[in-house]
């Protein structure tokens, strides 16, 4: 018995060992930065000038309002965030937290770097190492998509706590008329790559299609 409780106290230990260096190993987000160059994205505080100009740095908290065309920012953990039009965001660094007011994002976290959270009226989706997809319409409809991860599975938690695991290639949705609850599907990966302005209005892929494209293949019947 007590070797019993000597081993489950030893693995409890190393157990609580991981979870501090993965939590010692997750990076800030610090700052961000419009990386297009015909970026005319508009800052609601910090911004003197009303408008951000390429390379120009995003401080933590300012709320970015995207305008009327799509628009990208990199992190300086190399973590890359496109924008919907009419979009409207901030982000907590240490917590690597989006709070997404409003519109549409795709965003693609490197792995090992402490995975991204995205935050939509009260809705939270998160996973590590992957390309994610989220939309709020500001009135309590959340949807969350995992495109890729390498992780294996992302989630979607509602506001009463519930949990839903998310596969690559599945969405989470919380609708207004229902909030405590969240569904999932499978998405159509290639027909959101082929449609949305975030993979075809910009001139450099985004980081991590490949792993979409591989997804989507998979969804497809290819090997």
């Amino acid at each position: 018995m007590r070797k019993l409780l000597l081993s489950a106290v030893c693995l409890l230990l190393a157990l609580h060992a991981r979870g501090t260096l993965a939590q010692a190993q997750k990076k800030p987000l610090e700052t961000g930065a419009f990386t297009a160059s015909e970026t005319h994205a508009q800052t609601t505080e910090g911004s003197p000038s009303g408008q951000e100009k390429s390379g120009e740095k995003i401080a933590e908290g300012t709320k970015v309002d995207a305008g009327t065309k799509p628009r990208e920012i990199t992190f300086a953990d190399s973590s890359v965030m496109r924008m919907g039009p009419n979009s409207l965001s901030s982000f907590d660094s240490k917590e690597r937290l989006i709070r997404l007011d409003k519109g549409t994002i795709l965003m693609h976290v490197p792995p090992g770097n402490g995975g991204i959270s995205i935050e939509g009226g009260g809705v939270v989706g998160n996973v590590s190492g992957s390309t994610v997809m989220a939309s709020s319409d500001g009135n309590g409809n959340f949807a969350f998509a995992v495109l890729e991860s390498d992780a294996g599975a992302g989630q979607i938690t509602n506001k009463d706590g519930s949990v839903t695991s998310l596969t690559p290639g599945q969405m989470g949705v919380v609708s207004a008329n229902r909030p405590g609850v969240s569904t999932s599907f499978e998405v159509n990966v290639t027909a959101l790559m082929e449609s949305s302005p975030l993979f075809t209005e910009f001139t450099t892929p985004m980081p991590g299609n490949e792993k979409v494209t591989a997804v989507a293949e998979k969804q497809g019947g290819g090997n």
